[in-house]
């Protein structure tokens, strides 16, 4: 299943401002449910969602004393 976190910007839909949500795609990449395909599409005029990006984590090897 693939799937895309939002972050809302604003309470949206009786959830509040702050809350990540999961969404499922379709098999084309797209958002499954018209209301937050929309809301995705209208924050790029007044940023009330954002798309969660999750960040690599680099993991630093320790170095030795010979």
């Amino acid at each position: 299943m693939n799937a895309i976190k939002i972050k809302l910007n604003r309470d949206l839909k009786g959830v509040p401002c702050g809350t990540v949500l999961t969404l499922e795609l379709d098999p084309w990449g797209n958002i499954k449910d018209r209301f937050w395909r929309r809301r995705l599409r209208d924050s790029a005029h007044d940023e009330c969602v954002e798309v969660v990006t999750e960040k690599e984590k680099i993991v630093k090897k320790e170095e030795t004393k010979s």
